[in-house]
């Protein structure tokens, strides 16, 4: 599939859009990210998917969704992420992307998944960039992920057992989750 790009005046738009989205950014405005960047995506032609600056709206978009915590319209956009512009190179932002939505929700096998797929891909490099180094986080959960066997107890006693457990470790996805 090839990749399209964007006609001048399409591209000038996008650019100014996703300036003023990046400005959303980096005062923590992840409101009105998602809504610049949802405006940028509108005036993406068919096949969106195929244009290079699909993925760069998809990204941050999914970016928007993760800090909002909006679970439930981050599905659509995290299978746009991950179709967006294909002949784009592959360093593993799209699972780890992927991953750090499934562990913001407890999902930590398959979280555990991406992140060794993010991992491998990107040499670990991933897991060290973000505004502060603040991924390392992540790398430091999937260290844990791949430390200790995911059991989910089944009985009452038991979950709350190892939910306090894992509060005490700080590990609150997971917590919640169980």
């Amino acid at each position: 599939m090839e990749t399209l790009i964007l006609n001048s005046e399409l591209q000038d738009q996008f650019f100014n859009i996703e300036e003023e989205g990046s400005a959303c950014w980096r005062n923590r405005d992840w409101s009105g990210l998602k809504n610049k960047m949802l405006e940028a995506w509108a005036i993406i032609p068919d096949p969106k998917l195929q244009y290079d600056m699909s993925y760069s709206a998809a990204w941050m978009i999914c970016e928007a969704l993760l800090q909002l915590r909006d679970f439930e319209l981050s599905k659509g956009w995290i299978e746009n992420h991950n179709k967006a512009d294909v002949n784009r190179i592959d360093s593993g932002e799209r699972e780890f992307m992927e991953g750090r939505f499934l562990f913001a929700q407890g999902l930590m096998k398959d979280a555990k998944s991406k992140f060794q797929i993010a991992y491998q891909k990107s040499n670990g490099r991933l897991f060290k960039s973000g505004t502060n180094n603040e991924h390392e986080n992540y790398f430091n959960d999937y260290k844990k992920l791949l430390d200790k066997q995911i059991i989910r107890p089944t009985e009452l006693d038991d979950l709350i057992e190892v939910s306090l457990k894992e509060i005490q470790n700080q590990n609150y996805p997971y917590a919640l989750s169980l």
